[in-house]
């Protein structure tokens, strides 16, 4: 089951864009998220802010 909330709000999009910006930090972030590619996070990113 999928927990996450659609992102209906500019500041929810806001959070969303800096959890997204921690994940793939080169330093510290994580390594699952740093190999990903544009296309992937694409899909990731429009499942999360679908309503």
């Amino acid at each position: 089951m999928n927990s996450a909330r659609p992102v209906q709000t500019p500041e929810g999009l806001a959070e969303l864009l800096q959890i997204m910006a921690r994940l793939r930090d080169p330093d510290g972030g994580c390594p699952w998220d740093l190999e990903q590619y544009l296309a992937g996070r694409k899909e990731g990113t429009r499942l999360v802010c679908s309503p």
